[in-house]
């Protein structure tokens, strides 16, 4: 017992132990960066009025990232309801071909990782606004970063959350119906049963 592996509560820990083993794409890591170097640049060194417009478009952001996160977990638990015992434990004992986890375990990885990054790039616009709210008495926070580039770096910083928050998003979308298609497939060819569907599309 004592070389068990034991699980951890951390949702920080648990993303360090299971996000690098999830396969890196440039473009879903390159998009966040790119647009959120766009949205940047509409507000150069010494434009006015930024924390006004910024407390604008937060409290926006911050709803919708909370109604991503009920969509998320409202999907999983109708998915999860209509399950089988037989269909579970197909999908427990078995992978895609070349796959490095089961089908049970991919989709709780890809659930497991649209929260974290639902609960990581809202917890960073909550900490923006905060400091909006703040006004100058959180300036202090911010001495390393020269006054008149301050504005420039929180868009910055605010447009890479919401986007990298899209962009996964749309991976969990088209990973439930991937992996969704693939499993049924399978468990068809395991009760020896064409399926109707022969790709994921």
């Amino acid at each position: 017992m004592s070389g068990k592996k034991r699980g951890t509560n951390s949702i920080i820990l648990l993303a360090f132990r299971i996000l690098p083993q999830v396969k890196f794409s440039f473009w879903n890591f390159i998009i966040p960066i790119v647009g959120a170097v766009i949205f940047a640049k509409m507000f150069p060194v010494g434009s006015s009025g930024n924390a006004k417009i910024f407390l604008g478009i937060l409290p926006n952001l911050l709803a919708f990232d909370g109604a991503v996160l009920g969509l998320i977990l409202g999907l999983f638990g109708i998915y999860g309801s209509i399950e089988s015992n037989q269909r579970t434990l197909f999908a427990i004992c078995h992978a895609p071909e070349g796959g490095r986890f089961s089908y049970f375990k991919q989709k709780l990885i890809t659930v497991f990782k649209m929260c974290f990054w639902v609960f990581f790039c809202s917890a960073g616009l909550t900490v923006g606004y905060v400091f909006l709210s703040l006004g100058d008495r959180a300036i202090s926070c911010f001495d390393f970063i020269n006054q008149s580039y301050r504005p420039m770096c929180f868009a910055f910083a605010m447009a890479w959350f919401q986007i990298k928050l899209m962009v996964e998003l749309k991976i969990y979308l088209f990973s439930m119906y991937q992996r969704t298609v693939n499993e049924a497939r399978a468990l068809a060819v395991e009760n020896k049963q064409t399926p109707f569907d022969t790709s994921i599309d």
